[in-house]
């Protein structure tokens, strides 16, 4: 059992896990390893990695406490085709 699982956390701490994913796989971090230093989903890793890469910091912070759960999507939508 996880005793680092992200879906508890305050949106400050929250936030801040966002940040620590988006740094180490800035290191070269698998989403693996990263996903079990930061108590969260590889899918949810790749999902902060995509947001980050599309539209920075700002794109990875959630704001909204309704949202916690979800990664925020405020990065431009990405083109289909």
């Amino acid at each position: 059992m996880r005793t680092n699982d992200s879906r508890k956390l305050k949106l400050e701490a929250l936030n801040e896990r966002h940040r620590q994913v988006v740094v180490c796989r800035k290191q070269g971090m698998t989403q693996k390893v990263v996903s079990v230093l930061c108590g969260m989903s590889t899918v949810t890793i790749g999902k902060i990695d995509r947001l980050y890469k599309e539209g920075g910091w700002k794109a990875v912070e959630v704001v909204n406490a309704d949202l916690k759960h979800a990664v925020t999507t405020t990065a431009p939508a990405r083109k289909k085709g």
